[in-house]
């Protein structure tokens, strides 16, 4: 739950997760909020944000990376790490897929026991801190309740992986700098990217980054429910899962009073599925997805989403539909992790790379999202909201 606030033109978050509390904005007015809170609650103040949720927060010059050395020493303690003694570049076998039990030997009760433990870790870790494990450890998760050695096998090798490279976790450094007053609007992106009918039940596997001034702040790995009959379909039904999250990301900021940059850029690597989103024509191949269609196409002619082509070697969210191998993973890997020292010949960000953030002119901005200018039925409907709010 969050609760925000303006005063004076600058904004202040107050966020709870079960029994903590993180309060951000302006130093006079969170030291404010935070007595008053303290004379309400019995509860400690810990000082600046150095963990939350489980995860530790390290924080540089305009950058913010979470990791977990807490679960990474469960790792250590709980499970026989030794059986693999290599440590691997990449969480799962390159270009491999996890059938279902039908692979291997089935383990033993207390194995399966120990099985389903260390995959909710897992799960927990690829949503918090390891966004680049996505894809593998979905995998697992689908079989929790018949595994196999081969199974065990994997998830030793992910936390071979995570153990091995400690100081990699999700690296937040924003394009722009903002200064937490209301004028500015911020920028959402979209990537999308579908493994189509490589699974054994020749489902897809669709991959989705929501990206807010060139943050990863949302990610998903997920099988199709239905049998795409294309790959376009199966690039399409990928790509308007991420205008969802895309939406729902700006009307967040809208809520809170934040003004969105529109419109936002959605990036595929299939030109059909971009060519279905800008035109209205619907063929008897692509009749049975016309729905989806549409819902792209109203975006689009409305100025929220600009459905755009992106080429499949420049796509990050390709490393959330398969396994890849070590050279395209490390590549696609920087998009959520950054640059790290695990990396060849990589500068680790926040170390010795220069800021090169873009400064930000305010005129300029307000210009981008002036009522002066023309506005499609859409976003008109996103700026009435915002100026509603501020009003």
């Amino acid at each position: 739950m969050f609760v925000c606030s303006w005063k004076d033109g600058q904004l202040s978050v107050k966020m709870l997760w079960v029994d903590n509390c993180l309060m951000a904005g302006p130093k006079e007015q969170v030291l404010k909020a935070k007595t008053k809170f303290m004379t309400l609650f019995d509860c400690e103040d810990i000082g600046e944000m150095k963990e939350y949720v489980g995860c530790s927060v390290i924080r540089g010059d305009g950058w913010l990376r979470m990791t977990q050395p807490l679960q990474l020493r469960k790792f250590k303690d709980e499970f026989d790490l030794e059986t693999q003694r290599a440590k691997p570049k990449t969480p799962a076998e390159p270009n491999s897929v996890l059938n279902e039990g039908d692979q291997g030997t089935a383990l033993s009760e207390e194995k399966q026991s120990d099985y389903r433990k260390g995959v909710g870790i897992l799960l927990h870790m690829m949503r918090w801190s390891r966004s680049e494990t996505l894809n593998a450890v979905r995998e697992l998760s689908r079989h929790l309740k018949e595994a196999t050695d081969v199974h065990y096998k994997q998830m030793i090798r992910i936390m071979n992986y995570c153990v091995s490279t400690p100081e990699r976790g999700n690296y937040l450094k924003p394009e722009r700098k903002w200064d937490g007053r209301s004028h500015m609007p911020l920028r959402i992106s979209g990537m999308s990217d579908s493994e189509y009918i490589k699974d054994p039940s020749r489902h897809s596997v669709n991959g989705w980054i929501c990206f807010l001034e060139g943050c990863s702040i949302n990610c998903a790995s997920k099988m199709m429910p239905v049998i795409a009959l294309s790959v376009t379909e199966a690039e399409l039904y990928a790509a308007v899962q991420c205008a969802q999250d895309m939406m729902y990301s700006a009307r967040v900021l809208l809520s809170i009073g934040i003004p969105v940059e529109f419109p936002m850029k959605l990036e595929v690597d299939n030109k059909g599925a971009v060519d279905l989103c800008k035109n209205w024509s619907v063929g008897g191949r692509t009749r049975h997805i016309e729905v989806k269609q549409y819902f792209l196409r109203e975006l689009k002619e409305e100025g929220v989403i600009e459905v755009k082509w992106k080429a499949g070697d420049e796509m990050t969210a390709d490393i959330l539909t398969k396994n890849l191998g070590g050279t395209l993973f490390a590549k696609h890997a920087e998009g959520l992790v950054g640059k790290d020292k695990y990396q060849k010949g990589k500068e680790a960000d926040g170390e010795t790379k220069a800021d090169t953030d873009e400064s930000i002119h305010e005129e300029e901005e307000i210009g981008q999202f002036n009522t002066k200018k023309k506005l499609s039925k859409g976003q008109k409907y996103y700026y009435e909201v915002w100026n509603s709010i501020i009003d």
